[in-house]
C-alpha cells in the first residue's frame, strides 16, 4: 500500500481536489507521481534532475465534458514510478550512490553500505579482504559496488546485523536487486542469504527458495543491469517485470539470529562470479501489484533501463 492516499476527484472544471505530494517537497529525480492540476484535473508531475522539487502538474487536454470519478475510479497506472519509501513495509534500501563509506585504509573498499530506509538495517564488512570494491561511474553516471567472489576467502560479501524486520517468518514478503553480472555469468553465486532462510542464487538462471520450495528462470543477457523481484511466501520471479510462479514456502524463514550475508558468495572455489550492485531493497509485508510495478517502473527510470 502506498504511503500516500487519493481522495475522490472531478475531473476537468468540477473543481475537486486530491491529496497528493507537495510540489515544493525533495524528491528522488525522475520520479513520476499522479497529482491534482488547474480545475482539479487529475495529472501527472515530474521530479527535476536536481531532485529539488516536483514539475508543475500537467493534466492531458480532454474533449470538454464533465465526467464524475469516485475514489474507485482512482488509480495509478503500472507504469507509473513509484518511489521505494513511498510504499509500507520497506525495511532496506541500499543503493550504490548513498551511504557508501570506504575502508580507512583502502579507499577504494566498502566498509559500510547505510540504509536509506528508516529501519537501520545498513550493511557491514565481514573480514578483511572480503570487501567489496566501489566503482565510480561504473554504470553510467552511477557508481556500483562490485562483489567479484573467488571461493572460499576470495569471497566478497556484506553482512546485515539480525533485526526483527528481517525475520519474515511465512508471512508476505518482497526483496528488489537492480544488478548485473560483468563476467563469469555462467557460474553461480549467491547474492542474499539468511541462515536456513531465504537464499537467493544467480548465474544465467536466477534461483529463489527456501526448504523444498523454489522458483528459477533464465536471466537473459546477464551482463545487463537487470530489476529483478522475489515475493513469498507464494513465490514469484520477476525480472524485468515478467513473472514466473514457484512454489509455496511453508517454513519459518526469519532465521532470527543470523544475519543477512549479501554480494556474491560463490559455490566452489573454483566457481568464481563477479556482480555489481545498484541497489538491494526489502518489504516486510504485503505488496500489492500495482505497488510492485509502480517500484521496478522507478527502478527502471532512476537506472534509465
Amino acid at each position: 500500500m502506498r504511503v500516500f492516499s487519493f481522495v475522490a476527484v472531478l475531473a476537468a472544471a468540477c473543481g475537486g481536489v486530491a491529496q497528493l505530494p507537495d510540489a515544493g517537497t525533495p524528491c528522488d529525480a525522475g520520479t513520476v507521481m499522479s497529482c491534482s492540476g488547474n480545475g482539479g484535473c487529475l495529472g501527472q508531475q515530474t521530479c527535476r534532475s536536481d531532485g529539488a522539487s516536483f514539475s508543475a502538474c500537467f493534466c492531458a487536454p480532454d474533449d470538454g465534458g464533465l465526467v464524475d470519478v469516485t475514489a474507485d475510479d482512482v488509480s495509478i497506472d503500472a507504469s507509473v514510478a513509484v518511489a521505494p519509501n513511498q510504499i509500507s513495509g520497506l525495511v532496506l534500501w541500499l543503493d550504490s550512490s548513498f551511504g557508501v563509506v570506504a575502508d580507512g585504509s583502502f579507499p577504494t573498499l566498502v566498509s559500510q553500505w547505510n540504509d536509506r530506509s528508516t529501519a537501520g538495517n545498513g550493511a557491514v564488512d565481514t573480514a578483511y579482504q572480503q570487501e567489496p570494491t566501489a566503482v565510480k561511474l561504473g554504470y553510467k553516471t552511477f557508481d556500483v559496488l562490485q562483489f567479484p567472489a573467488g571461493g572460499g576467502n576470495g569471497n566478497k560479501l556484506m553482512s546485515i546485523a539480525d533485526s526483527v524486520s528481517l525475520q519474515f517468518g511465512t508471512s508476505p514478503f518482497a526483496l528488489a536487486f537492480v544488478f548485473r553480472i560483468p563476467k563469469n555469468q555462467a557460474n553461480t553465486a549467491t547474492m542474499w542469504t539468511k541462515g536456513s532462510g531465504l537464499s537467493v542464487s544467480v548465474s544465467n538462471i536466477f534461483t529463489a527458495g527456501a526448504g523444498s520450495a523454489s522458483v528459477s528462470a533464465l536471466l537473459p543477457n546477464p551482463t545487463s543491469v537487470h530489476v529483478v523481484v522475489v515475493r513469498g511466501p507464494s513465490l514469484e520471479l520477476r525480472i524485468d517485470g515478467a513473472a514466473t510462479s514457484g512454489g509455496i514456502i511453508t517454513s519459518d524463514i526469519g532465521a532470527a539470529q543470523f544475519p543477512v550475508q549479501l554480494g556474491a558468495i560463490a559455490s566452489a572455489p573454483n566457481d568464481p562470479i563477479t556482480i555489481d550492485y545498484l541497489a538491494v531493497l526489502a518489504y516486510k509485508g504485503q505488496v500489492s501489484d500495482p505497488d510492485v510495478k509502480g517500484v521496478e517502473a522507478y527502478l527502471r527510470e532512476k537506472y534509465g533501463l
